[in-house]
């Protein structure tokens, strides 16, 4: 079938695959859409598919669904005839009424013998095959009064069905999530679906002037004009005609903003979905898709060798920004953590294939407090600074410099809400005591203070029934008195205590990235220009000596330390390519990881370029030189 929109630019892996499930998900529109016309039923594209169709004539190059809406009565209508109408080997529909275990008021037409999971469906063993999205409207009463408290209750009763169901969603306010996930525990799903479907029976089939959706994700907007959608259009859509409301500029304008007809910029212009499994089936075949056999990791939200490779090359790019901001400004700064311990053990190269560990800089407090002037006015806009002071909902000691359009988020921070990226984090030096028993005591408060902080911060939003430990139940129920504002004072008299004193020492004010209860100042003293990775950066100097002082070592650098000195023979074979358990640790850590636009080298071209008429005969050795990229 070739690509859908015919463009010669789809050349990366990455436009490949994603036009090949456009292709599959084309086809299925296509059914529906042979259904509706033989029966007469009216439907209308909608969301991104409606604003595909006006804006780009076909689907939106770096969209992974296909969405369509109708009314409630043309949706029953549709059901009708749809088990005579559709192939049984290839179609099915899906709704609660069909499957109790699917807790969505969002109907499907899947198509059988594929998958596009996330973790979710994973989880809990639940097929998600591809498939073309229904939304179906009803009627809402036309007494802006009543209509508030109806669309009200319909709109939380779905909100409350899908956080049962997933556990996440941001349309609970976050003070409270923890209340809600608990008395959910207690409350049968089909106690909330008897609720909803009682009320949207109550009012949905008495015609009026308003109607509500079934897209939770769209918000609570009250219902909508019926009259926006009471005459439709044909468009081309993909070299087809096909219909859309025609009142769709009210409808994208609500839901895309006044300007929808302009492109997102070209680092947004990715998927919002995050696979964590995708099969075509026998539609590679059938349709003759133009895609590699390993086509399911260029869909898939997953770290293997080659993405962790890439993610090191991300974070070397941050570690060059920081690097000509700290040098435009005179500022001291030195590479620390395992990636020192594999500089000064000579891994480095075999280490940065296994990486995960965060990247780490570390700097005095007097040097950070020059940084924290210029950074946010120096950085490339592709990045952003993070700290207590740029985000309220942030509440580490520790900055870090993030890739902005990314998401990486671990299993730690996940009960945070947060700003997610790919990051580095900034260890600040403070000055420690001369005396070995007060260094240690002053690191242990830091160390403890800095973790009832994460504490309160991270599991606030998480039921006290998740804590696994006694202790940890207790240790929570003993903060929640105390206010965060208090133990960042405490934080702060001591990270200052030993300011004023002539300390030949430093700790890491988190306690966290350099493992000692004291690193003496002399390593931080001079620069020491080494290269890393064909990079060249600032470590502490005497590297060797450095890490000798660094405690709780990571047994993986060891381990390879130790083979390459004794057993040649076996460090060649488990340097080769990531050992599978050491993937299965990083990825069961990595609970969110999305590197969107940035996921080079299969950057998603024709997101990025369609819309620029000179380039479309450019190779993509071509599309890879400065002059072409627009982020």
């Amino acid at each position: 079938m070739g690509n859908i929109n015919n463009k010669e630019y789809l050349k990366t892996n990455k436009d490949k695959v994603l036009n090949g499930l456009k292709i599959i998900q084309f086809n299925a529109l296509k059914e529906i859409d042979r259904i509706c016309k033989k029966y007469n039923i009216t439907y209308s594209l909608s969301g991104g598919t409606c604003l595909g169709a006006i804006r780009d004539k076909g689907i939106i190059p770096w969209d992974d669904d296909i969405d369509i809406e109708m009314m409630r009565d043309q949706y029953e209508k549709f059901m009708e005839v749809a088990p005579k109408e559709l192939d049984p080997n290839t179609y099915y529909m899906l709704s609660y009424d069909i499957d109790k275990n699917y807790h969505s008021t969002t109907p499907k037409l899947m198509i059988k013998g594929t998958q596009l999971r996330t973790r979710f469906y994973i989880k809990r063993n639940y097929d998600n095959p591809i498939c073309v999205d229904f939304f179906i409207y009803d009627y809402v009463p036309n007494d802006p009064k009543k209509r508030k408290k109806v669309t009200t209750k319909i709109y939380n009763l779905r909100t409350l069905m899908l956080f049962k169901w997933f556990g996440v969603t941001p349309r609970i306010p976050k003070k409270y999530v923890s209340f809600v996930k608990l008395i959910l525990k207690f409350i049968p799903f089909r106690l909330i679906h008897y609720l909803h479907d009682s009320t949207v029976k109550k009012y949905g089939k008495i015609p009026s002037d308003w109607i509500l959706e079934t897209a939770v994700v769209n918000g609570n907007y009250g219902g909508m004009p019926v009259s926006e959608r009471k005459e439709h259009i044909e468009v081309e859509f993909e070299n087809q005609m096909f219909p859309v409301m025609k009142g769709y500029d009210t409808y994208l304008r609500r839901f895309f903003g006044n300007s929808y007809m302009k492109w997102l910029p070209p680092e947004k212009r990715v998927s919002h979905h995050k696979w964590s499994e995708a099969k075509f089936g026998r539609f590679v075949e059938e349709y003759n898709l133009d895609i590699p056999k390993d086509y399911e990791k260029y869909l898939i939200m997953k770290l293997n060798s080659e993405r962790l490779e890439h993610v090191k090359k991300l974070s070397l790019d941050m570690l060059d920004e920081i690097k000509r901001i700290c040098d435009k400004n005179n500022i001291d700064y030195f590479i620390t953590g395992d990636d020192a311990i594999a500089k000064a053990y000579g891994i480095e190269n075999e280490y940065s294939k296994y990486w995960r560990n965060d990247m780490s800089f570390a700097m005095t407090q007097e040097n950070f407090k020059k940084f924290d002037k210029v950074v946010k006015s120096e950085l490339a806009p592709k990045y952003f600074y993070q700290s207590r002071e740029t985000e309220d909902d942030y509440k580490l000691i520790y900055p870090k410099i993030r890739l902005n359009n990314s998401i990486f988020r671990d299993n730690k921070t996940v009960p945070a809400d947060i700003n997610t990226g790919l990051w580095i984090n900034i260890v600040i030096l403070a000055k420690t005591s001369n005396n070995e028993n007060e260094r240690k005591k002053h690191y242990k408060k830091l160390k403890k203070l800095n973790s009832l902080i994460k504490n309160k911060w991270l599991y606030k939003n998480l039921r006290i029934l998740k804590i696994k430990s006694f202790k940890g139940i207790i240790s929570r129920i003993l903060l929640i008195p105390i206010s965060i504002k208090l133990l960042y004072k405490k934080q702060e008299k001591l990270i200052n205590k030993y300011n004023d004193s002539n300390s030949e020492y430093y700790v890491d004010i988190s306690g966290n990235e350099i493992h000692s209860y004291g690193i003496n100042k002399k390593f931080f003293e001079e620069k020491n220009e080494l290269e890393f990775l064909g990079h060249k950066y600032n470590f502490p100097s005497n590297i060797n000596e450095y890490v000798k002082h660094i405690i709780n070592k990571d047994e993986f650098i060891e381990k390879l330390k130790d083979l390459k000195k004794n057993n040649k023979e076996k460090y060649n074979e488990i340097t080769k390519d990531l050992l599978p358990e050491h993937l299965e640790k990083i990825n069961k850590r990595v609970v969110i990881f999305s590197l969107g636009i940035y996921d080079h080298p299969d950057y998603l071209l024709s997101a990025i370029f369609a819309k620029n008429e000179e380039i479309e005969s450019a190779t993509l050795e071509d599309l890879e030189q400065p002059e072409y990229r627009k982020f």
